[in-house]
C-alpha cells in the first residue's frame, strides 16, 4: 500500500492550501467553500480536512454550527487560534474514525481529503455515520484522468501525498455505495464563450493529448480560450458537463445509507438535487 509523508503532522503549509501561499491554488481550494457555502445556512456542519481554517471559518458565516477536524495537530492548534469562536471549533481527528461523541451533522464537507486516504470507502463509510438521514456530502478530489495528462505533459512525477487519485466513474461507483443521491460536477476556471465551448466538446481531452507542450497549453487557454492568468481573481464553474474535462471533481450526495443495519434509505437511485430541491441545476454556475 501507498504510503504518503508526514510531514503535514507538524508543518502546516506542507500539503494544505493557506492563504498566505500560492494565490491561484487558493483561489482553487476557497471557491470549493464558496460553492458549499451557499447551502449551509443555519446548519450543523462538519469539515473533514479542515487544514488552516479559511475554510471552515467561510462557512460559520451561514451556518449554526461548524465543526473542523484535521489529523495534524500543528493544523488544528492555528485554526483554533485564528478562527476560532463559539459557534466554530477545531479537533484533532482520523476522518475515516469519526468519534461518534460528535454527534449527527446536516452538512459535512470533504475538500481534498479523498486522495490523501488509502481506503475511500472507509472515508465514505465514516461519513455516513454521522450525517443526518437528510444530510448532504460536498466532497471534492482531482480527476486522475486530467491529472495523469498534466503530469505526463509538465514531465513531473506524481504528488506525493496524493496515494488515492480516482477517475469520475470510479469516484461515482464509490460514492453510490454509501449514498442514494450523487451527483458529480467539474470544476474548472471560467474562461471566454470559445472556453466553454472547446471544455464541453473535448470529452475525451483531446487537447492535452494532442498538444504535449505546457507552455503552448497554457498559451492556447489564456490566448485562445480566454483562462485569466492564476491569481487570486481567478472565476470558475461547476458543471455536470464538464466533469471528464475538469481537473477537480466535486461530489454532491444525499440520502446516506449505513450498511450493518444502523440506518437504510430507500434502494432506488434518484438524480434529484441532493440539497432537498430537487432541482440539481441550482447547483451549477454558468
Amino acid at each position: 500500500m501507498k504510503q504518503k509523508p508526514d510531514r503535514s503532522l507538524t508543518q502546516l503549509e506542507e500539503e494544505r492550501a493557506v492563504p498566505w501561499g500560492d494565490p491561484g491554488l487558493f483561489a482553487w481550494h476557497r471557491a470549493r467553500y464558496a460553492f458549499a457555502a451557499r447551502f449551509v445556512s443555519e446548519k450543523r456542519v462538519l469539515d473533514l480536512g479542515s487544514g488552516e481554517g479559511y475554510g471552515a471559518a467561510l462557512l460559520a458565516e451561514k451556518a449554526a454550527e461548524v465543526i473542523g477536524i484535521d489529523y495534524s495537530e500543528a493544523a488544528v492548534r492555528h485554526a483554533s487560534r485564528e478562527y476560532g469562536r463559539e459557534e466554530l471549533s477545531f479537533r484533532i481527528g482520523d476522518a475515516a474514525a469519526l468519534d461518534a461523541s460528535l454527534g449527527r451533522f446536516d452538512i459535512v464537507t470533504c475538500f481534498e481529503v479523498l486522495e490523501h486516504v488509502a481506503q475511500e470507502d472507509a472515508l465514505l463509510a465514516a461519513i455516513t455515520r454521522v450525517l443526518e438521514p437528510t444530510g448532504t456530502l460536498f466532497l471534492s478530489t482531482p480527476n486522475r484522468l486530467v491529472d495523469r495528462l498534466f503530469e505526463e505533459v509538465a514531465n513531473r512525477d506524481s504528488y506525493e501525498y496524493h496515494i488515492n487519485l480516482l477517475t469520475p466513474r470510479q469516484l461515482n461507483r464509490a460514492v453510490e455505495k454509501r449514498f442514494h443521491e450523487v451527483t458529480l460536477y467539474g470544476q474548472s476556471i471560467r474562461g471566454n464563450p470559445l472556453h466553454a465551448i472547446i471544455k464541453a466538446a473535448d470529452v475525451f481531452n483531446l487537447r492535452h493529448r494532442i498538444v504535449r507542450s505546457a507552455q503552448l497549453q497554457k498559451r492556447i487557454a489564456t490566448k485562445l480560450m480566454g483562462e485569466p492568468i492564476a491569481g487570486p481573481m481567478l472565476s470558475f464553474r461547476f458543471s455536470r458537463l464538464l466533469v471528464r474535462q475538469s481537473p477537480i471533481v466535486i461530489v454532491v450526495a444525499s440520502r446516506p445509507t449505513v450498511r450493518g443495519g444502523v440506518r437504510h434509505g430507500p434502494t432506488e437511485k434518484s438524480s434529484r438535487n441532493p440539497s432537498g430541491s430537487g432541482r440539481v441545476g441550482q447547483l451549477e454556475t454558468r
